[in-house]
């Protein structure tokens, strides 16, 4: 099947390859989901990657809108119009419906002279204004389908859709999406009382195969970027066919626990109360990597650098050491967390970077950043596969509720996803605070069922290497 890249990135991966060449494709949401962004990133990217002339044609706007709005992206549009590669129309809808419908008219003049081979139209909206009935703007919208696929284009037209809110009322169809080739939903929601989302579903595309369900999606420099949620193509497959390999923890003691330490590629959950020591594990975990020439990196979506690099240096762990091996830390803001830009981040430094060991902090940010157990679950999924796939050893921090509980770390929604799960608890005994560690899970691999106590001090944490015997007493 011959098909067009929209060069956005992520949403090729979504389209499995882009849109099939010629078709017409409805982009439909609400006020601010990026309706008219991934239009004018359709006609940029095919200009300016792919040899794609194209048309703008706006109902909304004058073109040194348009040219302003790009620029705040990154895009240079007034060159390529210069160049003849990018034409931007502003008309009416009915002044654009004479110029179609006839042969010679100037839009068909245009597709000729610059060999266009996209378009976008922002918005049909606006036919609604010329005719007020459904039946008449259903014809008037076959009628302009028709006419752009005779151009041969590869076409996107936007439309704005209705919010509709209470019980029982389900999503808008609209006679469009019947009549389009393809259609995208992109939509603007809150994810809780103080963050909003940006996502984007495929609705339909006839003639082929797309990856379902909603995707994460944001506009920053450079434009629209899609964070594909899962693709099960990539999960059908065997696992590599790598030997078990044994890697130290960074932990004095915990090996000894593990039967000899973690796996590589395997992800390890760590889970307790504030306070224990995750952090400090984490740090360590790094540290021990980097003295091995193992490259590391720690995402905080708790902690800031400066603060990491405190704790190090106030517990005595190296961050740094001779040769190329490093420790980054990537720290975005709790209050702007998306999930799947965290995973995008972590992925591009395992594979660019040269990243071979991760500490995630923590699990309950990524949590409350979904508000939704099953697509958090499919996403620790993802996290774990996908890191196993490029040999990377993972660490993730967690929080569990109750301090006093030390079996409750495998009753969390990702207990059963990840390889190991390692706890950490303080409990109160002859009037005082003991803190214990403890091995709940390890797969593939035999290990210690004992809580055994241990100290946070110079050079981090360190497990005692004698059983817990007093803490039932």
């Amino acid at each position: 099947m011959n098909r067009v890249a929209t060069g956005i990135p992520g949403l090729d991966q979504v389209l499995k390859g882009g849109f099939n060449r010629g078709n017409a494709v409805l982009v439909e949401g609400t006020p601010g989901a990026g309706k008219t962004n991934l239009g004018l990133q359709f006609v940029y990217a095919g200009a300016t990657d792919y040899d794609e002339p194209g048309l703008v044609v706006t109902f909304e706007e004058f073109s040194h809108q348009m040219i302003r709005d790009a620029q705040s992206l990154g895009w240079d549009l007034q060159s390529l119009i210069d160049d003849g590669k990018i034409r931007i129309i502003p008309t009416s809808p009915a002044v654009f419906q004479q110029e179609m419908a006839g042969a010679g008219g100037l839009i068909g003049d245009m597709v000729r002279e610059m060999g266009a081979k996209r378009i976008v139209i922002d918005s049909v909206s606006h036919f609604a204004r010329l005719y007020g009935a459904d039946s008449e703007r259903r014809e008037v919208f076959n009628a302009l389908i028709n006419m752009l696929r005779r151009t041969g284009l590869t076409s996107l037209l936007t439309r704005e859709v209705r919010v509709r809110t209470g019980l029982g009322l389900g999503e808008e169809v609209s006679f469009e999406q019947y009549a389009s080739d393809a259609a995208l939903r992109l939509s603007y929601e809150h994810v809780d009382a103080t963050r909003r989302a940006r996502y984007l579903e495929v609705i339909k595309a006839r003639g082929q195969d797309f990856l379902a369900g909603k995707h994460v999606f944001d506009i920053g420099p450079g434009g629209i970027k899609v964070y594909p949620n899962f693709d099960p193509a990539e999960f059908s497959g065997e696992p590599p066919d790598r030997a078990l390999e044994r890697i130290p923890s960074g932990v004095p003691g915990l090996d000894e626990m593990l039967a000899g330490g973690l796996y590589r590629g395997f992800t390890t959950l760590v889970a307790g109360p504030s306070g224990v020591g995750k952090t400090a594990i984490g740090l360590q975990f790094l540290a021990d990597g980097m003295a091995a020439g193992e490259s590391g990196l720690y995402t905080s979506l708790r902690s800031g650098t400066a603060k990491l690099n405190r704790l190090a240096r106030s517990l005595e762990i190296p961050l740094s050491a001779d040769g190329d091996a490093t420790i980054r830390f990537d720290c975005p803001h709790p209050a702007a967390i998306n999930p799947y830009q965290v995973l995008d981040g972590i992925l591009e430094a395992a594979e660019d970077g040269g990243i071979s060991r991760v500490v995630l902090d923590s699990t309950r940010e990524i949590e409350s950043a979904f508000n939704d157990d099953a697509r958090y679950e499919q996403f620790i999924f993802n996290l774990v596969h996908r890191l196993y796939a490029r040999g990377v050893t993972a660490m993730l921090l967690g929080g569990v509720g109750r301090a006093e509980d030390p079996g409750e770390p495998a009753s969390t929604p990702i207990g059963g996803i990840v390889d190991s799960i390692v706890g950490l608890c303080h409990m109160s005994t002859r009037g005082e605070i003991r803190q214990g560690i403890y091995v709940l899970k390890s797969r593939g691999s035999g290990h210690s069922t004992d809580i055994r106590p241990y100290t946070i001090s110079a050079g981090g944490l360190r497990v005692a290497t004698r059983r817990v015997t007093v803490w039932d007493e």
